[in-house]
């Protein structure tokens, strides 16, 4: 059996087994909601990029004089259930980039700071 035909019956037989179960799982007002539901949301991310950069402290064998900079994403979230199904918010966070310009062979890296909105 091929890998395409695989995942459309994978695909087929997860909704043919779980769709008589989402039809009735919200009958009544006793069900599970999220109207009038307010919610605060948090996330920090770290990760390399490709860019060099020197190390502060050797861990273990590790000699290594450079590694991978890393860089941090701050995001934070607001949300207030208006329905049973709906819920409206605003999402604001920064994050830190790097970038390379090629000025005729001298590779200049920028980092930059943007805001998210």
């Amino acid at each position: 059996m091929s890998c395409k035909k695989f995942i459309f019956l994978f695909v087929f037989l997860t909704i043919f087994i779980l769709y008589p179960h989402s039809i009735y799982s919200q009958t009544n007002d006793c069900n599970y909601s999220i109207k009038n539901r307010w919610t605060a949301k948090t996330s920090v991310s770290r990760y390399k990029t490709a860019f060099w950069g020197n190390v502060i402290a050797f861990v273990g064998d590790n000699f290594c004089t450079t590694q991978q900079r890393k860089i941090t994403n701050f995001k934070l979230e607001y949300n207030h259930g208006i329905n049973k199904f709906i819920e409206t918010g605003i999402f604001a966070g920064f994050q830190h980039y790097e970038w390379i310009n090629d000025y005729s062979s001298l590779y200049v890296s920028f980092k930059n700071f943007a805001p998210l909105l």
